[in-house]
């Protein structure tokens, strides 16, 4: 008698995206740019998660490309997206966690 097949997962991948700067400020590019840099290091202090690098990331900024195309560009299957927005002294930051393979919030 056969044993049963074992199953392997592959480990859990995630990009996190360049946030957007959705105000008219300019400056708060800077401030985008450093929230997708600390969820990055946050993320890469996870067991068992393997995160993509700031670099590989920020090369794909501005490209025009789908869901699952950036996930098979950067081999991950979750992507983490959002925006900034600043406006006087409010400030809204939204983050999305999506699944590549079918392009849903999770």
């Amino acid at each position: 008698m056969r044993s049963p097949a074992r199953i392997v997962s592959a480990p859990a991948s995630i990009a996190v995206l360049p946030f957007v700067n959705m105000s008219s400020d300019k400056e708060s590019d800077y401030f985008s740019d450093g929230i997708t840099e600390e969820l990055i290091n946050a993320l890469a202090h996870v067991k068992g998660l393997r995160v993509t690098s700031r670099t590989a990331v920020f090369a794909l900024r501005g490209k025009n490309l789908g869901i699952r195309e950036l996930g098979e560009e950067l081999k991950v299957g979750t992507l983490l997206e959002g925006s900034v927005r600043r406006e006087g002294n409010a400030l809204r930051i939204t983050a999305q966690l999506i699944g590549v393979s079918d392009g849903y919030h999770l």
